[in-house]
């Protein structure tokens, strides 16, 4: 399953926009600042030229708008809070989810665990738990590897 995060609509800026581009952060990928810029946030070296750094950020992403102290928080914490009204383009439903950043820098989804896979791990936690210790068939006393 793949995420639409609007790395295609990239558009030309001027100099006078980058230069005036509220700062919201540092790139996770090369460190530079990230700017707020008309269609996405992105890092400086992202913005014109080589193309040195490839770290962007939509401001809209699956039909929710995504504002700069989400943005902050995200290259601050690597996360954000968990975000809702996300617009899933298969079911046309909403979802919540956290955006986080992973290790090369992508921007991911991560979804908030089910109320039923959550009542299943406290069971499982539950059953552990319960289960006696080991003991050892000779001495009757508890095994020393567990």
């Amino acid at each position: 399953m793949q995420f639409d995060f609007g790395e295609a609509e990239k558009t030309e800026v001027t100099d006078e926009e980058i230069e005036g581009a509220p700062v919201v952060g540092v790139c996770p990928c090369c460190g530079a600042r990230v700017l707020e810029m008309p269609a996405a946030y992105q890092c400086e070296k992202n913005i014109r030229g080589e193309k040195k750094c490839s770290f962007r950020i939509s401001k809209t992403i699956l039909s929710r708008d995504i504002t700069p102290e989400e943005v902050t928080e995200l290259l601050a914490n690597k996360r954000t809070q968990l975000l809702s009204g996300f617009i899933s383009k298969k079911s046309k439903r909403a979802f919540k989810a956290f955006l986080v950043v992973r290790s090369n820098g992508s921007i991911a989804f991560e979804f908030q665990p089910s109320k039923r896979d959550a009542e299943a791990g406290a069971e499982a936690e539950e059953a552990v738990e319960a289960k006696p210790a080991k003991t050892t068939r000779r001495s009757g006393k508890k095994d020393a590897s567990e």
